[in-house]
């Protein structure tokens, strides 16, 4: 929320503003004094009673923001500041109250010091104060702002690179299961994974891939796997227009792999339904059927966990996992908006 809020402002913290700015400040604390100069008000007649003035005040004000807020109080030295502060008001006002002759007869001293001196100034320096507080909290917004991209997207990569070695072990695994069985096979086995292995390590190093390159991964996964279990039978079907849609690379494959490992039947028939609907939403769904050698533990692992926290930093409250564990099929349904 504080970063909807403060973006729009961050614009303030452009360099090529900061001498607009100075003027912007100086003419609305200045704008009666300005204003006579150029004969709209007759307030102040004499130039030297506004640029004298002006000197001072400007020197009061960057002395403080240049020098008293660097060295003292964004050191830690809180009551230097106060006191350097404190001091520099005051002198400000004595040097004021040379410059404009304040004596009088029937006014009461100290409270046109304080009146037309000292409130001013003190009114002067904070509002500059409070500008400089501004920028220095948008600045440390944007800063944590970029932090926190660059934390996402190591997070990000991170978790990306460990889908890798995780399908690779199982892709070589059945390669090496399937050289066992039917060793005609394997070459061809060999080139699906090459193909494979080419995807993920050339076409899949942006943030987002085209979902029909991810659905023709998948589908070559599909038939890697198939060379070992020549009797289960593959459902996949695609609706909707693929064609420039884009997804996160990787997003399906640890629920294809977690159907694949731990619900496919070598010894038997076994099933796996994939079904991915576009439209205004992404809709994937995997229903597969359970293998009689699977325990009551729960399904997942490395894989699932993986693309969990995936789904959570890229798709963040737009999207819908739904994951059902029954007894004779395991479903996955996912919603992608």
């Amino acid at each position: 929320m504080k970063n909807k809020l403060t973006k729009p402002f961050e614009w303030i913290l452009q360099d090529r503003y900061r001498v607009f700015f100075h003027l912007i400040f100086w003419f609305v604390m200045y704008m009666d004094e300005w204003l006579s100069l150029v004969g709209i008000t007759s307030a102040f007649e004499d130039w030297e009673i506004i640029f004298l003035p002006f000197l001072i005040d400007a020197t009061l004000v960057y002395l403080n923001l240049y020098v008293l807020i660097p060295f003292l109080l964004l050191r830690g030295r809180l009551w230097g500041y106060i006191a350097a502060t404190a001091i520099s008001i005051l002198i400000v006002v004595a040097l004021e109250y040379q410059l404009f002759d304040l004596d009088c007869e029937d006014c009461v001293l100290w409270e046109t010091i304080a009146f037309s001196l000292l409130i001013p100034t003190i009114t002067l320096l904070g509002t500059a104060i409070a500008v400089k507080i501004f920028k220095f909290y948008l600045r440390s917004q944007a800063r944590l702002r970029e932090l926190e991209n660059t934390n996402l997207k190591t997070e990000l990569s991170y978790l990306k690179n460990q889908i890798n070695p995780h399908f690779l072990f199982n892709a070589l695994n059945n390669i090496y299961v399937l050289s066992r069985k039917r060793p005609d096979e394997t070459p061809e086995a060999v080139l699906l994974l090459s193909d494979l292995l080419r995807y993920q390590l050339y076409d899949c190093v942006q943030e987002q891939v085209a979902l029909k390159d991810e659905i023709e991964y998948l589908k070559n996964y599909l038939k890697l796997d198939k060379l070992r279990k020549s009797n289960t039978k593959i459902e996949f079907d695609v609706k909707g227009n693929i064609n420039g849609k884009m997804v996160a690379p990787f997003l399906f494959l640890p629920f294809v792999e977690n159907a694949v490992k731990h619900g496919l039947n070598p010894d038997g028939e076994s099933y796996l339904s994939i079904n991915i609907e576009v439209g205004k939403e992404l809709y994937f769904h995997v229903a597969n059927s359970k293998s009689p050698y699977t325990d009551d533990k729960p399904i997942g692992g490395i894989g699932l966990t993986n693309v969990r926290r995936r789904l959570e930093l890229l798709y963040p409250k737009r999207h819908t996992l739904n994951i059902r564990n029954e007894k004779e099929r395991y479903i996955v349904d996912l919603h992608i908006n």
